[in-house]
């Protein structure tokens, strides 16, 4: 749900990280379709992607810039 990614956010940026370089995308990861657009999203916010890991489980994702 959005909220336990709103909560692995937290968890990522009380352990360091700048709340800027961590975004939470939700969608169903088990549709192929949508991920081109999570995807899109993720490289306009960030200038661009190095890796983007998806897991076949859940709602959501959340990309962290490290």
């Amino acid at each position: 749900t959005h909220t336990a990614l709103e909560e692995l956010k937290s968890t990522i940026v009380t352990s360091g990280a700048s709340p800027d370089d961590v975004i939470v995308l939700t969608l169903d990861v088990s549709d192929l379709q949508a991920l081109p657009a999570a995807a899109e999203k993720a490289c306009a916010y960030f200038g661009g992607l190095d890796v983007l890991i998806r897991r076949g489980t859940g709602r959501g994702i959340v990309v962290h810039r490290g």
